[in-house]
């Protein structure tokens, strides 16, 4: 249980604060609710199948440590590029 909370429900708790920004502006329901209800359904169904499962064990892998620069700076591009260009909207209509 304590693996499947490290790989899977703490990246998971992680996450909703990375999807907020990328639904705002809006009610708290579309912003908040919806992300924090989803994540907690998913995060009970991946406890409750751990909780059957008596033990977990990574044997024979060595973890490596990557920098989390990159992945970061693409989402910051990501989250700019959604906020500011396709949020307002892009008008399509072609004029003659």
């Amino acid at each position: 249980m304590r693996f499947v909370f490290r790989i899977i429900t703490l990246p998971a708790l992680l996450t909703i604060l990375l999807i907020i920004p990328f639904r705002v502006p809006g009610s708290i329901d579309q912003v908040l609710l919806a992300p924090v209800i989803m994540t907690f359904s998913g995060i009970f169904w991946m406890q409750a199948g751990a909780w059957r499962v008596p033990s977990a064990r990574i044997t024979g892998v060595t973890l490596t440590r990557h920098s989390m620069t990159w992945p970061l700076a693409a989402l910051l591009v990501q989250l700019l590029v959604f906020q500011l260009i396709l949020r307002p909207g892009i008008d399509f209509q072609v004029s003659p």
